[in-house]
């Protein structure tokens, strides 16, 4: 009878490894093969690199098991045995070399009892079969290595690049690929499904990776195509891909598709909870404002049943606003322009991407700790003038800010006129018309969203406080917003930068009262000194200056 049921347990045991040479044919996986192999010997399993780190273990107590068997593992790594057995106590150790160079990865089994015949010859089995594993389990190890060293440069080329840094930006971009960053780009964000982030950028990667936009022909020959893109694992959302596309020289038409954009709307149209949004040809320089432009894309692609949209600037205030726009967006601003700071551009970039997005996942964006963030918030409030923790100062800022990347984007930019009031630059008739055909699709819902819209923002985004006034429950003011995101186009709730183009709307159709920063908030007189003089650090507000994070 023992004599059969030890061929039993030999069968099972060859039934067992004859599965797991299966399963690793087609799906290698070290921690499984150990664990099967602890629970076969009814033991404990490690598996040691050549380096001595560890690959896999079949337990957390597998290692202390065998942490008095640490000197023969070290003297069968170094080749100086193939195999060694220890017998210490309930200590019952067998360890093998994989391999036959040294130094070698070390199989390490524990059992408290003598190793019968059918565990003696599965331990050889795993180690043989390791032998022909390691090699490609190594090998794809060093090729994710790479891919990961890889995926935090094009993050870091684009955290820059969304500082503002764009010479820096450029000269790591060409370790990957010279003149991948043109001077003209389009921005796209594609929300992958969740866990699907990797496999997605390898598609999008294989797709775009011999596409030559179109470019201007320089006198004495043909511009050389920029070949591929930049595709970035998004440093604040981990299930968004950011791509930085080489665009045509001059801006095309507003909805028409790049090559990159064509390959994209391809690759999501393939996956099923994949979205895109594309911003509009936009200066390397701006590309904070076409990764904003693109998430706001985004927020309408997930309504639409193609799964894509594409920004279109024509359609937002800034783009219809006369050139007195640029006077007034130029004297609001002038505080920040005129501050002698060293952060000057980060400060800028910073406070675009601060106002789209919350702090948190800007300072994820930016590469800088979310302290820098509110410092560079807080600095500019003070100089302004402005309490940012207030949407109508939030909104103000903005359209300041989007009219000034228009100006930056004019040749030649507009010259400036005589003092403006913000109440003169949003009573033009395209002002108006823009605000009218901003909130009509508001009319399109048989609720009062306009109301809920309105009350929801004099409470200061509170809607707690607004649905006491209205007296309806907080849920269903927070109902009424994500029905007036979907019919706006517009994202108004986390934190969104949407809200801003509809308090100023509102404001225009007379259903906001009154907008902070109607004036310069600084005299011409001091606008003068601060041009010609400069100020002491010391009249600066507190913290400006000094980069010092502080948990």
């Amino acid at each position: 009878m023992p004599i059969v049921g030890q061929a039993t347990q030999s069968e099972r045991l060859e039934l067992g490894l004859l599965g797991q040479i299966r399963r690793q044919a087609t799906d290698p996986n070290l921690p499984r093969l150990i664990a099967w192999l602890a629970e076969a010997v009814d033991g404990h399993v490690t598996l040691t690199g050549a380096t001595g780190e560890l690959l896999a273990q079949s337990s957390d107590a597998a290692s202390r098991a065998l942490a008095p068997a640490a000197r023969q593992m070290s003297r069968v790594a170094a080749g100086e045995l193939m195999s060694a057995g220890l017998d210490d106590g309930a200590l019952k150790a067998r360890l093998l070399a994989i391999g036959n160079q040294a130094p070698h990865a070390v199989l390490a089994v524990a059992r408290t009892k003598p190793y019968p015949a059918s565990a003696t010859e599965m331990v050889s089995h795993v180690a043989d079969l390791l032998a022909l594993l390691l090699p490609t389990t190594e090998l794809e190890a060093s090729r994710h290595g790479v891919r990961q060293t890889v995926i935090r440069l094009q993050q870091s080329i684009f955290q820059l690049l969304m500082c503002g840094q764009t010479p820096a930006a450029r000269r790591s971009a060409a370790s990957l690929a010279p003149g991948v960053l043109a001077d003209a780009v389009r921005v796209y964000i594609v929300e992958c499904r969740t866990g699907h982030r990797d496999r997605t950028a390898e598609a999008i990667e294989t797709a775009i990776k011999d596409v030559a936009p179109a470019t201007k022909t320089q006198p004495g020959g043909p511009t050389p195509p920029v070949q591929g893109a930049l595709v970035v694992h998004c440093p604040a959302y981990d299930n968004h891909l950011v791509v930085v596309a080489p665009a045509r020289d001059h801006p095309p038409a507003p909805h028409s598709v790049d090559p990159v954009g064509a390959r994209l709307q391809a690759v999501i149209a393939d996956r099923a909870g994949h979205y895109l949004g594309a911003s509009e040809t936009t200066a390397l320089d701006h590309t904070a404002d076409g990764y904003r432009d693109a998430f706001r894309a985004l927020s309408v692609a997930q309504h639409m049943p193609e799964r894509a949209w594409q920004y279109n600037g024509h359609a937002e205030l800034a783009a219809v606003l006369e050139d007195h726009a640029y006077s007034w967006a130029e004297a609001f601003l002038q505080p920040l322009i005129s501050a002698p700071c060293s952060e000057g551009v980060e400060v800028f970039s910073t406070l675009r991407v601060a106002l789209a997005f919350p702090i948190a996942e800007a300072a994820r964006i930016l590469d800088v700790h979310r302290n820098t963030v509110a410092r560079r918030l807080k600095g500019s409030a003070e100089l302004l003038q402005l309490d940012l923790g207030d949407i109508r100062a939030r909104a103000v800022l903005d359209l300041a800010l989007q009219i000034d990347a228009k100006a930056a984007g004019i040749d030649p930019r507009p010259s400036l006129t005589g003092p403006v009031r913000l109440e003169d630059v949003l009573s033009a008739p395209a002002a108006r018309a823009w605000a009218e055909m901003t909130l009509a699709p508001l009319g399109q819902d048989r609720r009062d969203l306009r109301r809920s819209l309105r009350v929801w923002l004099a409470h200061n985004t509170n809607a707690d406080q607004a649905g006491a006034e209205l007296d309806v429950h907080p849920q269903t003011i927070r109902g009424h917003l994500r029905s007036a995101e979907r019919l706006l186009q517009r994202s108004l709730l986390a934190g969104a930068s949407g809200a801003h183009d509809i308090v100023i709307a509102l404001f225009i159709a007379s259903d906001i009262p009154t907008l902070p920063g109607q004036v310069p908030p600084l005299s011409p007189g001091l606008l003068e000194r601060l041009r010609n003089t400069g100020v002491g650090i010391d009249t600066l507000p507190e913290g400006w200056v000094n980069d010092t994070e502080e948990e």
